[in-house]
């Protein structure tokens, strides 16, 4: 008898609450964020601060890198099932997003990257008896706080510290780098407050330094007992000098220009510093600093992975950016507009569109090789609009690549011909009867490692080294067999037809 095993039961209820933090708890009913730069560097202005990076050039231009590698992608609708419905629910939801400017609405949204959430309000219209979206409205986020159990407030005159109830389905919020579930956030200010902080400093003790040892400091003495007056109007006289090209001055006062001694390299010093701050900006917000000295291979290579962190960050900001639309904006419409449908989902496409230059390069080495691709191929490869030619490189019916001498066709120069000879075709025939293969068999099985790394090739220069790599993989012993069999046969058939010839 077997014995009755009882099933655990999962815990269901939420144990580690934000509500039951020690660390963080809510203040009058309010939460308070979690950022250490916000609460250390913020005092009166608060997440103002953050406003404050944008305006360093490295940091906006990274920042709008980053923001316009996911509005560049092309969004799209598709319905939940095709149930009318719900095919329905996506029609009008593609159609609302195309009224306004959805890019714009996302764009706004994306500052969350840097403060770590950002606010948008809707405004709802009544069109025809539907509800539809007619602008989203990007607000400040110091106006808002979230309540205890998240929801977001308002901060009014009558409600400066709580702030007030807000209606359902008017605000989205989108939110990134949540630690611990707390609604605000934690974006990339408070990784990039301290570079920018770092390199203001620095171009201030750079210009200081451009400054000393830019122009010489004006020197000038006057005999004692000069009164107060005309010490200040001989100060006021030196300081024109490096405005004006002369300047007249008593006899009794002598004025020297000093010349600050240089010594290390300073100004290297301060260029290499905020140069260094620049690299780590860049690295937090695009996830490489782009300051590689590199050279030749090494610097191709870094530009590659570059490229892919970039991907990889503009579609992860999309995929983010989406979930919110979706669980938000997209189910509001659905609500208002098609009650028990399924709410469709807007997404945006990051496939990478294949280089067919480099496929073209690549399938024109395999042809020089003796293959010939199928019109299948070609057609779903390059698209329609193709046909058979009628000369000997005319796709060929079968596999994607084809043997590259068919029945009948000898080789001549990497081109086939036909023969009506009627040697040639008892010569053919007595090729195909050779074990263990036929010929093309084994030169395509010698020859099938050189393909599969030029086809995994990303452009020409990869095909040319991965041949190098190809060569020693290359199994010629049954093929040189083969080649010899059929050698002694030919040479057998021409001993044999040139005797018959000598007889007749």
């Amino acid at each position: 008898m077997m014995k009755k095993l009882n099933k655990p039961t999962p815990e269901r209820n939420e144990i580690a609450s934000r509500q039951r933090c020690v660390w963080n708890k809510p203040w009058g009913g309010v939460i308070q964020p979690n950022d250490a730069t916000l609460a250390s560097r913020g005092g009166g202005s608060g997440i103002w601060i953050y406003d404050e990076l944008e305006r360093d050039t490295c940091v906006f231009a990274a920042l709008q890198k980053r923001k316009m590698a996911v509005i560049s992608r092309e969004w799209q609708v598709d319905p939940a099932s095709e149930d009318a419905l719900d095919v329905r629910a996506a029609d009008i939801v593609r159609a609302q997003l195309t009224a306004f400017n959805f890019d714009d609405a996302c764009y706004q949204l994306l500052d969350a990257l840097l403060k770590g959430y950002s606010v948008s309000e809707i405004m709802w219209d009544n069109h025809g008896g539907e509800t539809v979206v007619t602008e989203l409205i990007p607000r400040d986020q110091r106006r808002f706080v979230f309540a205890e159990d998240g929801s977001l407030r308002l901060l009014t005159e009558t409600h400066m510290l709580t702030g007030e109830e807000l209606p359902e389905r008017k605000f989205i919020v989108h939110s990134v780098g949540a630690k611990d579930g707390n609604p605000y956030g934690l974006g990339l200010g408070t990784r990039l407050y301290w570079p920018v902080w770092f390199k203001r400093e620095g171009m201030e003790f750079w210009l200081t330094f451009a400054e000393k040892f830019g122009a010489p400091t004006v020197m000038g003495s006057f005999p004692p007992g000069t009164a107060q007056d005309a010490q200040e109007e001989f100060l006021n006289r030196l300081a024109r000098i490096s405005q004006d090209a002369s300047i007249v001055l008593p006899e009794s006062v002598q004025v020297k220009l000093l010349e600050a001694a240089r010594s290390g390299s300073g100004a290297t010093t301060y260029e290499d510093l905020l140069r260094y701050c620049d690299e780590m900006i860049q690295q937090a917000i695009l996830g490489e600093s782009g300051g590689s000295r590199d050279a030749g291979g090494a610097l191709a290579a870094a530009s590659l992975i570059r490229n892919e962190v970039r991907l990889e960050l503009s579609r992860g900001d999309g995929d983010l950016l989406s979930a919110t639309i979706n669980k938000s904006l997209v189910q509001w419409i659905v609500d208002f507009n098609t009650p028990g449908a399924m709410p469709p989902r807007v997404w945006r496409q990051y496939e990478e569109s294949e280089d067919l230059n480099a496929r073209a390069t690549r399938d024109k080495t395999i042809f020089d090789m003796g293959f010939r691709p199928t019109l299948d191929y070609v057609t779903r490869t390059y698209g329609d609009g193709w046909e058979v030619g009628a000369n000997n490189h005319s796709p060929l019916q079968g596999s994607e690549f084809a043997a590259p001498f068919p029945k009948g066709v000898a080789a001549e120069g990497g081109r086939g011909f036909a023969s009506d000879d009627p040697h040639q075709a008892v010569l053919d025939e007595m090729i195909a009867a050779l074990p263990p293969v036929a010929l093309n068999a084994q030169a395509q099985q010698m020859l099938q490692p050189v393909v599969d790394l030029i086809m995994s090739a990303g452009n020409y220069e990869e095909a040319l080294q991965k041949l190098d790599e190809a060569m020693p993989l290359m199994k010629s012993d049954a093929l040189e067999t083969a080649l010899g069999r059929a050698m002694f046969v030919a040479e057998t058939y021409g001993r044999i037809s040139a005797n018959e010839q000598g007889r007749v």
